[in-house]
């Protein structure tokens, strides 16, 4: 049987101090539509091909989140028979997640995009369009 973790307990455990794969087995529209901050995609269709990349130690603790329609629980046993030894699920998925109070961002690469826009936010750093850029490129302006 596979272990079910409840949402509250599964963000506990993602800002804890031990390392931690959190992985999204929903396919790219469905992650794109709204996952927890650092789940990161690991679709179904693809998991047996990029599971080795993303978490290659099989001993590191997986939490798996899905749609709430028991595709973790199918990923989670295709994991163990890979070797994985600590797979748990989230309990209701991304539905359970947000419905306990947690935050489901909606895009793709949030945490770069959240630095860049907080970067903006705290240094103003220089700008420009995109016209001055292509003025640039076209007069072999050396920058960088």
């Amino acid at each position: 049987m596979i272990a079910t973790i409840e949402p509250r307990k599964a963000k506990d455990r993602l800002h804890g101090s031990g390392e931690i794969a959190f992985l999204d087995v929903r396919e790219a529209g469905q992650f794109g539509e709204g996952h927890p901050l650092f789940a990161v995609p690991c679709p179904y269709s693809r998991l047996e091909l990029i599971v080795p990349g993303l978490v290659p130690n099989p001993k590191v603790p997986v939490i798996l989140i899905d749609a709430g329609d028991g595709m973790a629980g199918r990923a989670a046993r295709r994991l163990e028979g890979l070797g994985y030894l600590n797979v748990s699920m989230v309990a209701g998925g991304a539905p359970g997640w947000e419905a306990a109070g947690l935050t489901l961002f909606k895009g793709v690469n949030v945490p770069s995009k959240t630095l860049g826009e907080l970067a903006e936010a705290a240094w103003h750093p220089p700008t420009i369009d995109a016209e001055t850029l292509r003025g640039w490129q076209a007069g072999g302006t050396k920058f960088g």
